[in-house]
């Protein structure tokens, strides 16, 4: 951000400053004047600017700013280059920033001056009589006695209905007020000053705000500073409806700020900014329950729970937690860990929920993860790494990839360095003990304080557990009286409670029961004792731990919305097969509509307020997703089983197909949400633990091809083995399934084998479907195209490149013939075959059928569409590798260029290309910039993406052959040990990335001179490469030919 300042002789200059070093800064706002009259950034060259008529308001806001104690000011006219496209892109980014952290904001009217204010209804100055004015309007608005004199500016004394004083007049209709840039300057500072055009101060946002608000429409709350959040889309735009820009994208870039949304700038898309900026709101919204990022430090608190107003009891247990966790006193030199564990239902979440929040003080940080599933807890993690400032909301770009791990891997390391110590991480519903995945989530060192709950009894490698007790019966009284709101007889209230077990889950669902059905005490207690004597289901173990009165109490109020609203209790029953830790509305209603159960998604518009009246399900946080409790879950599902088997089993369908429906509107967006993704695989999960393979109805599911898409959505997110397991369901499910779906649900299997890196049972597979595909559906059908395509794949996988070269021309020639030679598929193919071109060294056909994409590309998508500049990159690349490092400097400037204008300076794929760049340097013998640009590209890879994200070691690893090359041997090893540390924890040390650090590592051994070394590295990356990919591998064939070399 540049400042200007005047010095001692006057001499205005420019200075430019990082964010974190600003000085405390005035800003001003204005309306423009002619392009002729503004002083602009390339004016500051020349002295002659001091002639325009825009240097006014420079000088107005110098001077204002030096009143106010302030050296440096902002005007955006002329500290912002505007003939870079990039750096106009990143301002108009940070616009609402800058504002937002100005220490004052002068707003410069230059259409109010005194002529206006000469009314002669009036005396005294502008500025005075202005200000007496707002607060007479604010004394009339709240109705207290005026004493100060009636001839004001918005006085209406003197004046006949409808006549107003040409002050209030000037000020309501300036131009500034129906601009749309200065919306956002308007809201987001803290303190904003009115001055006329004279220099006058006329007000203060604050003195003011009711007549901004008459004027603009804007509700005080916000004109005093309300977080914009709290102000509904619709809302917020109509404060910008009347509002005119010079550009017509303007009216949709003005507004980022506002939403707290970017969108890249792209003018001439004319009306299209404004559809791109509603989709960017939309996108926002569907992360509301994603906690903002904050800077790293001390204090930081994420609870998705709030503080349990109804929480009774429990000061021993709260106390021994608090004992327990400083038993090794302070400061720790190691992680403590404790286990509290009992009983579902007996209240261990609100125990740790109110220990939490009773000693946050103690703790430098504190962070909750629901640990009920792998996929929450992970969930739980990427939003941990968001709040510390880890990793920025997952994006669309990487939704496949595994964000998960890179997250934990993050906080953990985070959670490990000496400066974040005291740190308090719960884990609350770990109770999956046989999942080995879910010891990855605990941090092994660090000196904080790890807090779990568990039914689970065999915890005992933990240090502390304590053994949670059901409630003493003064405190289950207490709880019966708050859940109820009622007071009632001493003697009704025991026997209630003594009846439930002094069970707080089943105390608090009574206690909702009897106040929203306004039962008496004593008439609740009678039916609860009746339906315990004539219950017809029975719990669903042996080893059930609860009394038949807490199974009573709720039996009785399943029929009491069984009776009164059954569709609600059809959902709440559906409910009971899925994961029950979170449960998204939105995506209930699309797989209700999927299932064709209308009539259900039609109830949840205004019924599921029953649910959480009568405490069967709890709200989640701000947005519409809510939770059921395990224990009650099981119940219903075990109530569903009094009949053979049938009922059950028709709800745990209908649950699928709900799944199912989630699926597929996730699938048609074009940017899907992340974390409702991991969402929907907990909900795929819980559905296959509980479905009965042996009665699933097929009729239901050949007709939506359901399961086929879990398997599908399953083998996106890499759960491959998952995905096989519903493809072999589709298969042995529907009878009659179609050929061409037979076929596709076997490509499936063998396409999750291909990912699980079983290749040569992936390639036998492969071979035997497209003979099938060939003869039954024909050589030019797509799916026989497809087939044919991933055994290109799989040959390139396993090395063989003629193999794979001539199965991709194989598709290439049917797929053209079908779909025309601009089709997607057809340009994927080809770029497909260019691969492998490059791969053996042919860069000339290569480069051939690069250039013939990229002008195909360019007519069809135009040449700054970001496909046709994925292909200006590649070309690049080749160009790298065939050595002709102008033409790939060319070629990657230019793809870097387009990628900055659209998606911005940090987006991962514009960094891509930057690394790309850096590579041609290192190539080309340009050391030092090599360095320094890979180096750049690695700390943005760390800030966007999280310490922890692969590229970040690619970039390491890239650094490591930097330094080799300049002959910096230490500190290449110190950049390549990092790459092959992140490369194995993410991918293993089977891994062909892995395996490339470790030749690295040899190589710069041989070059110290350290042959023994070098050669045990050699061995041990041949050894994984012949395990892993075979002898024909070329990569095998490369550490062959090293170690030969070596070995001379």
């Amino acid at each position: 951000m540049r400042l200007l300042k005047f010095n001692d002789r006057g001499v205005l200059s420019l200075t430019e400053y990082q964010e974190n070093e600003l000085p405390r800064y005035a800003i001003l706002s204005h309306t423009w004047g002619s392009d002729e009259d503004e002083v602009t950034f390339n004016d500051l060259k020349h002295s002659s600017f001091k002639k325009k008529a825009g240097y006014t308001k420079i000088q107005f806001c110098s001077a204002q700013a030096k009143r106010d104690g302030l050296t440096y000011f902002w005007v955006d006219t002329c500290c912002i280059d505007k003939a870079n496209h990039s750096e106009l892109s990143e301002a108009i980014t940070l616009m609402f920033r800058w504002y937002s952290n100005a220490t004052q904001c002068y707003v410069y009217l230059s259409d109010v001056s005194r002529d206006n204010a000469a009314d002669s209804h009036t005396k005294g100055t502008w500025a005075s009589r202005f200000r007496k004015s707002a607060r007479l309007t604010r004394d009339r608005k709240l109705q207290r006695p005026v004493t100060q004199p009636s001839a004001e500016i918005f006085s209406r004394e003197g004046r006949g209905p409808g006549e107003e004083s040409a002050a209030e007049q000037a000020f309501r209709d300036s131009r500034w007020f129906k601009r749309g840039w200065t919306l956002q300057e308007l809201i987001a500072p803290a303190s904003v000053e009115f001055f006329s055009q004279g220099g006058e101060r006329l007000g203060s946002k604050a003195t003011l705000k009711q007549q901004i608000h008459e004027i603009t429409g804007i509700p005080i709350a916000a004109l005093e500073g309300a977080p914009l959040s709290e102000f509904r889309v619709d809302e917020r735009m109509q404060w910008a409806a009347q509002r005119e820009t010079k550009k017509t994208e303007d009216r949709a870039y003005s507004l980022q700020g506002i939403f707290g949304v970017f969108i890249p700038l792209i003018y001439g898309e004319g009306e299209n900014a404004r559809v791109r900026l509603q989709r960017a709101i939309s996108e926002s919204l569907s992360k509301q329950s994603v906690v903002p990022p904050q800077p790293p430090g001390r204090g930081l608190v994420s609870l998705p729970l709030p503080r349990n107003k109804n929480f009774v009891g429990r000061v021993q247990s709260l106390q021994e937690i608090h004992k327990k966790v400083n038993s090794c006193g302070f400061p720790r030199s190691s992680c403590v860990k404790c286990v509290v564990k009992g009983m579902g239902g007996i209240g261990k979440t609100q125990v740790i929920l109110e220990y939490a929040y009773r000693y946050r003080e103690d703790f430098s940080s504190v962070f909750w993860i629901r640990a009920n599933s792998y996929e929450s807890a992970v969930e739980s993690y990427c939003t941990i790494a968001q709040k510390i400032g880890l990793s920025n909301s997952p994006s669309p770009w990487s939704i496949e990839k595994d964000l998960g791990r890179v997250a934990v891997s993050s906080v953990q390391k985070w959670l490990t360095a000496s400066e974040n110590g005291n740190w308090l991480l719960l884990l609350d519903g770990w109770d999956n003990l046989n999942d080995q995945r879910m010891d990855s989530l605990i941090p092994h060192s660090g000196s904080g304080v790890i807090l779990i709950t568990s039914r689970r009894d065999d915890w005992a490698r933990c240090e502390e557990i304590l053994d949670l007790q059901l409630m003493e019966e003064a405190a289950s009284l207490s709880l019966l009286s708050k859940s109820s709101l009622t007071d009632y007889e001493q003697a009704d209230e025991e026997e209630i409670v003594k009846v439930l077990g002094n069970l707080p889950l089943a105390v608090d669902q009574a206690g909702a029961h009897i106040h929203n059905l306004k039962t008496p005490a004593r008439k609740y207690l009678s039916r609860l004792k009746e339906n315990r004597e004539t219950l017809s289901w029975t719990p669903p173990i042996i080893l059930w731990p609860y009394g038949k009165g807490v199974l009573s109490a709720w039996d009785l109020t399943f029929q009491q919305l069984e009776s009164s609203s059954p569709k609600v209790f059809e959902i709440l029953q559906v409910c009971a097969f899925l994961a029950g830790e979170y449960i998204s509305e939105n995506l209930l209603k699309f797989g209700f509509n999927f299932a064709q159960k209308d009539a259900l998604a039609r109830v949840m518009e205004d019924g599921m307020g029953n649910l959480f009246s009568l405490s069967l399900a709890k709200r989640e946080g701000d947005d519409d997703g809510f939770s059921i409790h395990a224990v009650l879950q099981t119940c219903i599902r075990q109530r569903l089983s009094r009949s053979p088997g049938v009922q059950r089993q028709e709800f745990a369908e209908t649950a699928l197909l709900v799944v199912a429906g989630a699926v597929q509107k996730l699938t048609s967006e074009r940017q899907q949400n992340w974390f409702t993704c991991r969402q929907v695989l907990s909900h795929i999960t819980s559905c296959e633990e509980h479905i009965d393979d042996t009665l699933l109805r097929k009729p239901v599911f050949g007709s939506t091809r359901a399961l086929f898409m879990l398997g599908q959505f399953c083998d996106k997110f890499g759960r491959h083995d998952q995905a096989i397991s519903w493809f072999e369901r589709e298969l042995n499910t529907v009878p009659d399934l179609s050929v061409h779906s037979t076929l596709e649900c076997r490509d499936g299997v063998s396409t999750a084998k291909l990912f699980k890196g079983q290749h040569n049972e992936a390639l036998a597979e492969f071979r035997a479907l497209y003979t099938e595909a060939t003869d039954q559906l024909g050589v030019e059908h797509e799916l026989t195209n497809k087939i044919a395509n991933s055994l290109g794949i799989t040959y390139k996988k396993t090395g063989s490149l003629e193999k794979a070269l001539w199965w991709y021309r194989r598709s290439l020639l049917h797929i053209k013939e079908r779909f025309g030679e601009k089709d997607p598929r057809v340009l994927a193919s080809l770029n497909n075959i260019a691969v492998i071109y490059k791969e053996q060294t042919k860069y000339r056909e290569a480069f051939e059928i690069y250039h013939d994409v990229l002008r195909k590309k360019e007519e069809s998508l135009g040449e700054e569409d970001l496909s046709t500049l994925e292909t200006v990159m590649n070309i690049g690349i080749l160009y790298r590798r065939w050595k002709r490092y102008d033409e790939a400097l060319k070629f990657l400037q230019r793809a870097l260029y387009g990628k900055e204008k659209q998606l911005g300076k940090d987006d991962p794929k514009t960094l891509a290309v930057k690394g790309n760049i850096a590579n041609v340097y290192l190539q080309s013998g340009r050391l030092d910039e090599a360095i320094r640009l890979h180096e750049e590209t690695y700390n943005s890879y760390k800030k966007v993406c999280g310490p922890e994200h692969p590229e970040v070691f690619t970039t390491a690893h890239w650094l490591g052959e930097d330094y080799c090359q300049k002959r910096c041997y230490d500190k290449s090893l110190q950049w390549y040990e990092e790459a092959l540390s992140g490369r194995k924890r993410l991918h293993g040390e089977h891994n062909a990335e892995t395996l490339e650090t470790i030749v690295g590592m040899a190589g710069v051994f041989q070059l110290k001179g350290e042959y023994y070394q070098a050669l045990t590295w050699y061995r041990w990356a041949l050894v994984r490469f012949r395990e892993r990919f075979g002898s024909e591998h070329f990569g095998t064939q490369s550490v062959e030919r090293q170690l030969k070399a070596l070995l001379r």
